[in-house]
């Protein structure tokens, strides 16, 4: 339920962002960006005081349906979520000025950001929870956010000037050309509805990779964190190849479905080999018979003493996490990797079709 409440979240904020930037200019859009990191930093501060202090303290003993709970979530998440999802259309409209970039543009900046999301993910799980805990890192992430607003403000002054010194008409949002209010809005919707299918989907995978991890690895504070990552570094790395290619992909449509085709066949495929060869492999029967789990704690000191060993200086003989390395590590990257990082490689497809495929004289 949480994570179909941020998904929630995130969807209406991409669809009011993408409203907005198409009716304002370039250095307008860049100022709103900022002022959404803003807004998500400032619910960072808070959240503490919300979840622990009123939802956790004072209503935590309630006895709460499925139904209201799903919505007390969704209503929760909604404040930061909505941002997060506004600030990607809105960056988009900023950097694109031309139709016929916008495909590449969307794809790259959704790329990045989704690593991004990887890499917090991954430094959240493993570094920052255990060192600074709950309240530290949130203040952490607070930081940064601000950080990137203030970052954008010369990007945004520089913008305006350039945009002073021409025609006022080169910084008329993009949706205002007639070729796309007469042509796109008629054809969006079934590829909206398809694309709506591949995330249902997605997110399906997602759910199903975490119960089935999280079982054969005895699930840790750690096993969703490092799903997650693996997760969304598939997908961003898949939308940051996938743009440079749009531009010069003949079909875009065909190749949007093969590509959504080919990510459901590499999850059932990887999973059953998974299933064909878990009792032949001994350390994962072994593993998969016992009670215990894993010490991630013995694992990771461990790595850190090879890493050590390798620089000058006294030689401390450390044995290898052989079982943490393949069921914390290769077993979720060869599950989770493939599927998702051809379901990124779509979206730029995607964009190639919606923006610039349809409209004549653009290729």
């Amino acid at each position: 339920m949480i994570v179909a409440a941020f998904m929630g979240g995130l969807g209406a904020g991409h669809l009011v962002g993408g409203h907005v930037a198409d009716r304002v200019s370039r250095r307008t859009s860049l100022m709103l960006f900022g002022a959404s990191e803003l807004a998500i930093a400032a619910f960072g501060v808070s959240s503490v005081t919300l979840y622990y202090g009123v939802l956790y303290q004072r209503l935590g003993q309630l006895d709460f349906g499925r139904g209201a709970m799903a919505l007390l979530l969704f209503g929760s998440l909604l404040w930061p979520t909505f941002f997060m999802g506004a600030s990607l259309p809105l960056l988009a409209r900023a950097v694109t000025d031309r139709i016929d970039r916008a495909a590449s543009a969307v794809g790259a900046l959704y790329g990045f950001n989704t690593l991004g999301a990887a890499m917090g993910a991954l430094v959240a799980t493993w570094v920052l929870l255990p060192r600074l805990g709950l309240e530290g890192s949130l203040r952490v992430g607070a930081a940064l956010n601000v950080v990137c607003a203030l970052v954008l403000l010369p990007f945004a002054l520089r913008l305006g000037r350039a945009v002073a010194a021409k025609p006022r008409e080169t910084d008329r949002p993009q949706s205002r050309d007639a070729s796309i209010e007469t042509g796109g809005g008629r054809r969006l919707w079934p590829w909206a509805l398809a694309y709506g299918f591949a995330g249902f989907v997605a997110l399906s995978y997602e759910i199903v990779w975490f119960r089935l991890l999280g079982v054969m690895m005895k699930s840790t504070a750690f096993t969703f964190g490092t799903l997650l990552t693996l997760y969304l570094a598939g997908i961003g790395f898949g939308a940051v190849a996938g743009s440079t290619l749009a531009s010069r992909i003949r079909q875009p449509r065909f190749t949007f479905f093969a590509l959504q085709g080919a990510a459901g066949l590499s999850a059932a495929v990887l999973l059953g080999l998974l299933v064909a060869v878990a009792d032949d492999v001994g350390t994962l029967r072994g593993y998969f018979g016992s009670y215990e789990p894993l010490s991630v704690r013995d694992s990771v000191h461990a790595l850190r003493m090879l890493v050590w060993n390798i620089l000058p200086g006294p030689d401390t003989r450390t044995e290898v996490p052989a079982n943490f390395l393949r069921l914390c590590v290769a077993l979720p990257l060869l599950m989770v990797v493939p599927p998702t990082l051809l379901m990124g490689c779509a979206f730029p497809c995607l964009q190639r079709v919606v923006q610039t495929a349809h409209r004549p004289g653009i290729r």
